[in-house]
C-alpha cells in the first residue's frame, strides 16, 4: 500500500492532498491525517521523521520526505487540471523542490502561528 502522510489541520497540506491528482499512475493512494493518531506520529518519530518539517510519501519500501515527497508527487501527478500542471510544471525539477521547500515551510508554520494551530 501506499501513504501519504500530512498535517490535517494545516491549510496548505490539507488542500495540496486534495487536489493532487497520482491515482492513474500509482493506484491508490491512502492519505493519512497525522493528528488523526498519535501511534502514527510517534512511529514516525522513531524513525527520525518530523512531520512539522514535511510530508512523507511511502511507495512500498520506498520513502519519499519534505522536497523529495513534492517531487515525487509531481512526477506521478497526471495533467488533469490546472493545479496539477502548474504543480507538476514547478516540482518535476528536483532542484525547484528543493529551492523552493523551505519557503513552503516558512508559510505553513507563519500561518499555522497566525491560525493558533499548534505543532503536530
Amino acid at each position: 500500500m501506499n501513504y501519504l502522510y500530512f498535517d490535517g489541520d494545516c491549510p496548505f497540506c490539507s488542500r495540496y492532498v486534495q487536489y493532487i491528482r497520482i491515482e492513474k499512475s500509482l493506484g491508490k493512494l491512502q492519505l493519512v491525517n497525522a493528528r488523526e493518531d498519535s501511534s502514527i506520529r510517534n512511529r514516525l518519530r522513531k524513525h527520525g521523521i518530523d512531520l512539522n518539517k514535511g510530508m512523507l510519501l511511502t511507495l512500498g519500501d520506498n520513502y519519499y520526505f519534505g522536497p523529495e515527497c513534492i517531487h515525487m508527487l509531481a512526477i506521478l501527478s497526471t495533467e488533469s487540471d490546472c493545479f496539477n500542471r502548474i504543480n507538476g510544471f514547478l516540482f518535476q525539477s528536483r532542484m525547484i523542490s528543493v529551492l523552493l521547500y523551505p519557503l513552503m515551510k516558512l508559510a505553513r508554520r507563519v500561518t499555522l502561528f497566525i491560525l493558533k494551530i499548534h505543532p503536530i
